[in-house]
């Protein structure tokens, strides 16, 4: 099985590019972590229980997949938790899976314009911007590929099947 982690800040394209990616590949399986997050909280879970289920779901759903014999995996979220990366790494040695991680990074301007047209209550800040930037810096993945995803979504898709076929 392979695994493609991507990884970057609301609005840089990782929905659109798993979703596209996931298309584009055979026998492929998409997990968006935040639909986990997402579903605990509205159970009344709290923030920090979210994540932490939301992210012992993904490593289930991870081995069921596996057991299903998907070829790809397609994992998308913020991702700037250490003990999650570390889960998922773990989780691709001990399954001898070939694991990917790309980070797109779309300039604050650009996150900016499209956090305006989102369509939600709370809206993140230029300040709000830069925190999950410093955040997500401060977990690096060892031979993640950067992607700039700053005009068009379709360069990013092809530079990353270019990569995981």
């Amino acid at each position: 099985m392979k695994l493609i982690f991507i990884r970057g800040l609301p609005g840089s394209g990782k929905s659109y590019v798993a979703e596209s990616l996931t298309s584009k590949l055979e026998n492929c399986a998409y997990v968006k972590v935040d639909d986990f997050k997402l579903g605990y909280m509205k159970s009344g879970a709290s923030i920090p229980d979210s994540r932490r289920l939301a992210y012992a779901k993904t490593i289930s759903e991870l081995q069921r997949l596996q057991k299903q014999k998907k070829d790809y995996v397609v994992v998308e979220e913020l991702m700037c938790d250490p003990d999650f990366v570390r889960d998922l790494q773990n989780f691709a040695r001990k399954t001898n899976s070939q694991s990917y991680w790309f980070r797109l990074k779309r300039s604050l301007t650009r996150l900016l314009e499209t956090e305006s047209r989102r369509d939600r209550r709370v809206k993140n800040s230029l300040d709000d911007f830069r925190k999950l930037e410093e955040d997500i810096g401060s977990c690096p993945v060892e031979g993640e590929i950067i992607v700039e995803n700053n005009s068009d979504n379709q360069t990013a898709i092809k530079q990353i099947l270019e990569r995981v076929r």
